[in-house]
C-alpha cells in the first residue's frame, strides 16, 4: 500500500519518531493508571451493553493492510494519523491511500491529527494553523460518506517531550478551543477530543469547557470501565487494549508490540456510529 507514513533522516525527524510513539501512550499503549489522591473521580458508566468494535493506527503499516480481512473479523471502523503539527513536521501520512481499502470494505473512517501547541515555529503552533493543515490533508468531513470527524490528540509535546508543550493550563484550553472552533467552521462538526484523564488533569486544570463534545479516552483503571476527564460523564470512543486485527500488520504502529494494534470501542451499536458519522443523531 503506497502512502505511507514516512520517517526522515533528518535530527528533527528522529525526535519525531520517539516523540509519536510515547505520545501514543497518551490513549493507553499502557492502559492501567493511577487516579490522583483526593481528585473527584467522574466513572463513566456503560451507557449500552452493544459496543461497536474498531481499531486505530499511529503508524502507517509495513506491508499494507487487507481491510477486507479486517471488516470480516468484526472491526466496522478505523482512526488512521492524518497530520502532526502544522507542516507535518518531516512526515507525510498519506491519509486518503491509506484508508482508501477500509472504505471500499464498508468501515467507518476517521482522521486524528497529533497536537503540536509549541511548535518550534511561532506561526506554526497556532491551533488555527493546525486545525486548517488537518482538514486540508484528511481530517475534513462530510455526511453520508462513511467519515467520521475528526479528532484531536492532546499529549506530551512531540518536539520537547514536555507534557504541557510549556503552555499554562489556560493557554492549553485557549488552544484548544481555537482548535474546536476552527475545526467546526470548516467542516460544520466538533472534532473527538482524544486524550487521558491524567494528562487533562495537569495541563487544562480539569477544564470542564468542552464536556459537549465527543470523547475517545482509554481505560486507565485496573477494571473495565475508564475515569473520565473532568467535564465529560460518557465516552464516544474507547481504547480497551492492544493486540492482533486480521489482515493488519501492526509492526510498526508501535515497534516493540509486533503484530498488535490498538483496539478501540465505540459506545453505542452500529446504527448509532452510522448516526454519529452522518451528524443525524
Amino acid at each position: 500500500m503506497s502512502g505511507k507514513l514516512n520517517r526522515t533522516v533528518t535530527g528533527r525527524g528522529r525526535r519525531w519518531w520517539a516523540a509519536l510513539l510515547a505520545l501514543a501512550a497518551v490513549l493507553g499503549m499502557t492502559l492501567v493508571g493511577v487516579t490522583p489522591a483526593g481528585a473527584a473521580v467522574q466513572t463513566a458508566a456503560r451507557a449500552t451493553q452493544v459496543e461497536v468494535e474498531g481499531l486505530d493506527l499511529f503508524l502507517d503499516t509495513q506491508n499494507g493492510t487487507d481491510w477486507v480481512a479486517a471488516a470480516n473479523s468484526g472491526r466496522r471502523f478505523v482512526y488512521a494519523i492524518a497530520t502532526v503539527g502544522a507542516d507535518g513536521d518531516g512526515f507525510t501520512a498519506g491519509f486518503a491511500t491509506k484508508t482508501a481499502g477500509a472504505r471500499e470494505a464498508g468501515m467507518f473512517v476517521g482522521a486524528y491529527h497529533m497536537a503540536n501547541p509549541a511548535a518550534l515555529h511561532p506561526t506554526a503552533r497556532l491551533a488555527a494553523t493546525q486545525a486548517n493543515f488537518f482538514v486540508d490533508n484528511g481530517g475534513a468531513w462530510s455526511a453520508a460518506t462513511q467519515t467520521l470527524p475528526g479528532a484531536l490528540m492532546l499529549g506530551p509535546d512531540p518536539n520537547f517531550q514536555e507534557t504541557c508543550s510549556f503552555l499554562t493550563q489556560s493557554e492549553m484550553v485557549a488552544w484548544i478551543r481555537e482548535f474546536v472552533d476552527t475545526y467546526r467552521a470548516r467542516t460544520g462538526r466538533n472534532p473527538v477530543i482524544a486524550t487521558s484523564r491524567s494528562w487533562w488533569e495537569q495541563c487544562t486544570g480539569g477544564s470542564r469547557a468542552f464536556g459537549s463534545l465527543p470523547l475517545w479516552t482509554n481505560v486507565n483503571t485496573s477494571g473495565p470501565v475508564p475515569v473520565l476527564p473532568d467535564g465529560w460523564r460518557s465516552y464516544t470512543f474507547l481504547l480497551y487494549d492492544r493486540g492482533p486485527v486480521p489482515g493488519v500488520d501492526g509492526t510498526r504502529a508501535c515497534e516493540t508490540c509486533e503484530h498488535e494494534v490498538s483496539l478501540d470501542r465505540f459506545n453505542g451499536s452500529e446504527a448509532q456510529l452510522l448516526a454519529f458519522a452522518n451528524n443525524t443523531q
